[in-house]
């Protein structure tokens, strides 16, 4: 309960949760590295969503990014209890998918930006050239 009151300041202050230290988080198996960045990824849910239907490759998927984003646009907010419950449930699902641990990396790797929508698109990111050090675009599910 006490998380819950930290991250509802941290959301009201419009601060970014502490990035855990690198050695805690390169030390911590893959469950572990999905609760540490949990209390990052889940102040940008909505964006997150959006940017992985942006790197989805089927020619079928067409201008869904968009009507989904449009769609949360319009969403009635939640009570911050119900957001954060489906945000959680979000962040886990997407770990549980990631098979090959880029989704977490990406979270820490790209905390520091504020801004929503840049955060999503850092976590998600195609890199133009390979072997810069910065880890693969998540790709849940694969």
């Amino acid at each position: 309960m006490k998380r819950f009151f930290v991250l509802l300041a941290l959301v009201a202050c419009d601060k970014l949760p502490d990035r855990p230290s690198e050695a805690t988080f390169r030390k911590a198996d893959d469950l572990e590295k999905c609760r540490l960045t949990a209390s990052r990824a889940i102040l940008c849910t909505d964006e997150l969503m959006v940017a992985e239907l942006r790197t989805l490759s089927d020619p079928g998927i067409g201008d869904m990014p968009d009507a989904v984003e449009e769609g949360l646009a319009k969403d009635k907010p939640l009570m911050p209890k119900q957001e954060r419950k489906q945000n959680i449930a979000v962040h886990k699902t997407v770990c549980a998918a990631d098979r090959n641990g880029q989704y977490v990396e990406r979270i820490f790797s790209c905390w520091a930006i504020e801004d929503c929508k840049k955060f999503a698109s850092c976590v998600f990111e195609r890199p133009a050239a390979q072997g810069s050090g910065t880890p693969p675009p998540a790709t849940p599910g694969q």
